[in-house]
């Protein structure tokens, strides 16, 4: 009977999601067909383009067509000589409510034969007078038609599927949580399934990665290159330098300013950029652990050059692993048994809100060096947790000191942690009133190594042990002449902890418009969201207030104090050195977010009611899906922009994000 019911849900369910599909998601259609506007075809003139042409390279046209109609939607069929570009197109129209004022819609990125691309919705008043079409692309194109008043009916079976699916896990959570509590290694292997999934889509979207350096040659001005890889290159041939022309090193050197942008452009200087550049030679100021440990042994061992992506690749796959590991440590530590969907719901709150979708899925030498940097981290984390049993301690202190070695070498910032870790293993150096210098060895040699390696490392390039490269480095910003302006690191600050997401009519629902400050310095380079938008981390803050019986919260007090700390340290500092980037939020994140886990923990372990218990678990799961509702959404908006500025070789994976996308813009 039972079974019955459950099957009638399940019936009813596909039966609402087909209608919505048939009537709601495509109402657009409806309203053009009731509107009574005929669709008709629009002649394009040659005298109604307006073309500019920049170096054979990106092709710009206006459209401009007088149509004096009453309209509700535009069909654009384009031509091009390569449907491996992007066309984007920005368009605009003017109407009798305001004769002389064009009113500009959304920019849409056209792909060829994608339907939601080729049909632009207008919202006139009255009639319409023109019809503008600004569009750039890398290659050349022609509109072969313009169709009025015209829109189509679409059955999205991508989006009935996800609703169907959505579905019958809300409909049957019960019996898949009975039935994997039932079958311990089958959530194993969901877990397992899980991460090979997502290293395979990590392996996908980075298909053709190395294509825009090949293509990045020194008679084009600024040169792009994949700093890791020619870093390995230069490994390879025994020296540090990276391998670049004198000549074009030379014109560098001529230069009053090299750091000045402006000035190496008026002059059409040929330079690396985010190269370190110091007497005469390019350097990699990244840490060097990424190459020494992924890129370089695939080199002596193939002789292949890989690019930066399988840096993201392995470290990506490792720091999944390694967070799966320490989330199911912490669970079982505070003795709390989640049912199954909400223990992998957990899991999943925990890898988007320590940002490492974001970092995973635009594979770069930037996000390279974020990953490594976690994943040692949170190695080291692991070996702290396992320190508890008492055995093999001094292995285990060796671990952790190499780990952070590792980390710091990675990213010099992460020095810092070292406090936490200190406190973290105090009670192993000290036992019983008794120093035990073996364990202090243990932990300090491979940092001692390490630090030296990296002072001999600093000076042999920039002539300092202190000089990491940072202020050598040829970019945007003139690195050299940064200093500490309260004003510029507190705007900063707020924008990485409050900055909220701007609500406009853009994919998916919301956008966000640059960094929140305009206070007329270019250091602020792009938007971020700000920590506290992300609900699973306000527990940080009402922490003390939620928590009251357990005994460790004065360590753990002590323990966010130092964190907070070492946040708005780390802020301040890649403020001033870097600027607002959301990438740079990684460097505390991870941190941040399995402390805020283990107030979770703490807040729904120290009640014994079972009554307060049990709603104490439904808050954690809310939270957890809001989390994950918004970082999914802000990773789409993050990304959008990333993916579709490759020259798509990565058509089909485009066809993807556009097809995720078009299911949840069915309101446009």
């Amino acid at each position: 009977m039972r079974k019955i019911k459950k099957l009638k849900k399940l019936l009813l369910a596909i039966l609402i999601i087909i209608l919505l599909e048939v009537t709601l998601f495509n109402f657009r259609y409806y309203t053009n067909k009731m509107s009574g506007l005929k669709s008709e075809l629009i002649e394009v003139n040659k005298e109604n383009i307006t073309e500019k042409k920049y170096d054979g390279f990106k092709f710009e046209k206006t459209y401009k067509i007088t149509i004096n109609k009453e309209i509700d939607s535009v069909k654009l069929k384009l031509s091009q000589d390569s449907n491996n570009k992007i066309i984007k197109i920005t368009p605009k129209f003017t109407d009798e409510s305001s004769k002389f004022k064009e009113k500009e819609l959304d920019e849409i990125q056209y792909i060829p034969n994608y339907k939601n691309r080729e049909f632009i919705p207008i919202t006139s008043q009255e009639k319409c007078i023109d019809l503008i079409f600004e569009m750039e692309s890398n290659g050349n194109f022609e509109i072969e038609s313009i169709e009025i008043n015209t829109w189509y009916f679409e059955f999205n079976f991508f989006r009935v599927i996800t609703l169907l699916l959505i579905s019958c896990i809300v409909l049957y959570r019960k019996e898949i949580n009975n039935y994997f509590e039932i079958h311990q290694t089958d959530k194993k292997t969901i877990y397992i399934g899980f991460i090979i999934i997502f290293a395979l889509l990590s392996g996908y979207y980075s298909i053709g990665f190395g294509k825009k350096y090949e293509n990045s040659a020194w008679e084009n001005g600024m040169v792009l290159k994949d700093m890791y890889r020619e870093f390995t290159k230069s490994i390879m041939q025994g020296k540090i330098t990276l391998d670049f022309p004198e000549k074009y090193r030379k014109e560098l050197l001529n230069i009053q300013n090299y750091q000045d942008y402006s000035e190496r452009e008026e002059l059409k200087t040929h330079y690396l950029y985010d190269g370190a550049f110091y007497n005469g030679n390019y350097y990699c100021y990244y840490g060097v652990i990424p190459a020494v440990t992924v890129l370089v042994p695939i080199a002596v061992t193939t002789g292949i050059y890989c690019y930066s992506n399988i840096i993201c690749l392995v470290y990506g796959t490792l720091v999944n692993i390694m967070v799966l590991i320490i989330y199911l440590k912490l669970l079982d530590k505070f003795k709390i048994k989640f049912r199954f969907i909400l223990e992998f719901l957990g899991y999943i709150t925990l890898l988007y809100t320590m940002q490492l979708f974001l970092l995973w899925f635009q594979p770069n030498f930037y996000q390279a060096v974020d990953l490594c940097g976690i994943f040692w981290g949170l190695l080291a984390l692991w070996e702290i947790m396992r320190l508890e049993n008492g055995e093999r301690t001094k292995r285990k202190l060796f671990l952790i000191g190499f780990s952070y070695g590792c980390m710091v070498l990675t990213r010099p910032v992460y020095v810092l942690y070292i406090v936490p870790i200190i406190i973290a293993i105090w009670k192993n150096f000290i036992i019983n009133k008794k120093i035990i210098w073996n364990n202090i060895a243990a932990f300090s040699i491979p940092i001692i190594v390490m630090a030296i390696f990296q002072m001999w490392y600093n000076y042999v390039r920039f002539d300092s042990i202190l000089e990491f490269g940072q202020f050598h480095q040829v970019t945007i910003n003139d690195t050299s002449s940064l200093e500490f302006e309260p004003g510029i690191a507190i705007d900063g600050v707020l924008s990485f902890l409050f900055n909220p997401p701007s609500l406009e009519r853009h994919f998916p629902f919301f956008g966000y418009k640059g960094a929140g400050v305009r206070n007329g310095n270019d250091i602020f380079t792009s938007g971020v969201l700000g920590i506290f938008w992300n609900p699973f981390l306000i527990i940080l803050l009402t922490a003390r207030n939620r928590i009251k019986n357990n005994k460790k919260l004065k360590k753990l007090t002590l323990y966010s104090i130092i964190l907070w700390i070492i946040t708005i340290i780390l802020l301040i500092t890649n403020t001033i050195v870097a600027g607002v980037i959301q990438r740079y939020l990684a460097f505390i994140l991870p941190a941040l977010t399995i402390f805020a886990f283990i107030y979770w923990l703490l807040f729904i372990s120290e009640s014994e009611n079972k009554e307060i218990r049990k709603e104490r678990v439904n808050i954690y799961k809310k939270i957890c899906m809001i989390s994950v509702i918004i970082m999914l959404l802000y990773s789409f908006i993050n990304l959008n922009g990333a993916l579709l500025n490759d020259s798509i070789k990565h058509f089909n994976k485009n066809i993807i994000e556009y097809k995720i996308r078009h299911s949840l813009e069915f309101y446009k």
